[in-house]
């Protein structure tokens, strides 16, 4: 085996299959593949006219340096080629100088940015949370309640309560049942925890709701088709939809829909396309967008999205229809919810497990917008995590 003494590399292109049309640093690494150290310049091309240059100085035998280039701004939408290359003028291997890559640039969410607040008490995956806003209080303070997930000894019934005024949080009364995969949701002012796995895969019927005043569960009508892994959302402060889901054999289509004034449910038109579990979703006005999801058929993840559209005079007629799949890929068990109070025309989505074996997680944020029906990007998130 022979090491060339002179050979400088493009090991990589960082920047990621998708951007925003803001302005960014486009960045990529190199390598000193050569024996000596060396001095060299690397160029980035992007097509519409973009191109920069940069110097990497005296890099060692065998070491990488990440090269930051000149800021690009997309502008609009669509796909960009990139090349990036070395420049090493006594490079005696050239097959390794040039790297070539395809970004597509989309809209972006507007971004009021992550904020990092206290860690829950017990960490777990697969719970649920539901906000209920604060009495005599902003209707954006209040609590946030965190229930129930495994924490890979047991399957939890924990309920812990997070004030977000204080950032901090504080034990309240643990749910009858410890269930993961499931949803809760804060109607009027009450919090509503359905369905879900209280054992393995095995689906629970179970309703239980919390009086956040005090601190105490009682138990509604139990769900006609116990699911877990399903996408839920409130329509009208007034209605929870249940949307799909694994019944322990087979994936659903189904719409469950519950009524806590009537402690009643009523099935919704069922949703079209592949039968789906570990997908996502939420609701906005009349809307609901669902996405992604494991395929037990399929034995596989998928990106179909579909949109419905609720009947306010009948809010069991759901109209489907068909939209763009989801920009980030195939995805199973990420985060997926509307806008506070339907303060803004989006549901978003992030994070989560793109095959549905557990071997990776992403950090993509992704929102729908219902007002020009389309994708827009959003800030990585800045924890991974599978939901």
């Amino acid at each position: 085996m022979t090491i060339a003494a002179n050979d400088a590399m493009v090991k990589s292109i960082d920047v990621r299959s998708a951007v925003g049309t803001g302005t960014q640093t486009p960045m990529a690494t190199v390598l000193n593949n050569g024996l000596t150290s060396q001095t060299f310049n690397v160029t980035m091309d992007i097509s519409g006219g973009y191109t920069s240059t940069k110097t990497v100085s005296n890099l060692a035998f065998n070491q990488t340096q990440q090269v930051s280039f000149d800021p690009w701004t997309p502008g609009v939408t669509g796909s960009y080629n990139i090349t990036v290359y070395s420049q090493l003028t006594t490079d005696s291997d050239l097959s390794n100088d040039t790297l070539n890559k395809t970004t597509t640039a989309y809209n972006e969410l507007p971004n009021y940015g992550w904020t990092s607040k206290t860690p829950a008490t017990i960490a777990t995956f697969g719970g649920a949370s539901a906000f209920i806003p604060s009495v005599n209080a902003p209707l954006d303070s209040g609590y946030l309640f965190s229930d129930g997930g495994s924490d890979l000894s047991i399957i939890q019934p924990k309920n812990e309560k997070f004030d977000e005024i204080t950032n901090s949080w504080t034990s309240a009364t643990d749910m009858p049942l410890g269930v993961y995969q499931f949803s809760m949701h804060g109607v009027q002012n009450m919090m509503y925890a359905i369905g879900g796995y209280s054992t393995g895969f095995v689906p629970s019927a179970t309703n239980y709701i919390y009086n956040s005043q005090t601190n105490s569960w009682t138990s509604g009508a139990v769900m006609p088709q116990p699911v877990g892994d399903y996408v839920s959302g409130v329509y009208n402060d007034s209605l929870i939809y249940f949307i799909g889901g694994y019944d322990g054999t087979s994936d659903l289509n189904a719409v469950q829909i519950y009524n806590p004034a009537t402690n009643s449910w009523s099935m919704g038109t069922p949703k079209p396309g592949t039968a789906v579990s570990g997908f996502r979703g939420g609701i906005y006005n009349n809307y609901i967008v669902v996405t992604c999801g494991y395929s037990q058929t399929l034995q596989g993840a998928i990106d179909e999205t579909w949109i419905g559209q609720i009947d306010p005079a009948n809010p069991t007629n759901i109209t489907w229809q068909a939209a763009a799949p989801y920009p980030g890929g195939t995805m199973t068990r990420f985060a997926g919810g509307g806008t506070f109070k339907n303060s803004l025309p989006y549901v978003v989505f992030a994070a989560g497990d793109p095959t549905g074996v557990g071997s990776e997680v992403k950090d993509d944020v992704w929102a729908y917008d219902l007002n020009n029906g389309e994708w827009l990007i959003g800030p990585q998130n800045q924890l991974h995590a599978v939901m």
